[in-house]
């Protein structure tokens, strides 16, 4: 039996695969949020109304 059709018939093996794939897409993920410039640009309102902090 050669190693390909070990781990297809292993089910501990596919699921340890399974879940460092769902955790590596979440560290991608993580990584990446922030790093994207807002489709919304343009001019906001002056606040004028603020309280020092005291």
């Amino acid at each position: 039996m050669n190693k390909n059709k070990a781990i297809e018939s292993d089910p501990e093996i596919l699921s340890r695969i399974a879940s460092l794939n769902v955790l590596a897409t979440k560290l991608v993920e993580g990584l990446l949020s922030g790093n994207h410039r807002s489709r919304h640009t343009g001019s906001s309102v002056e606040f004028s109304d603020y309280k020092d902090y005291t």
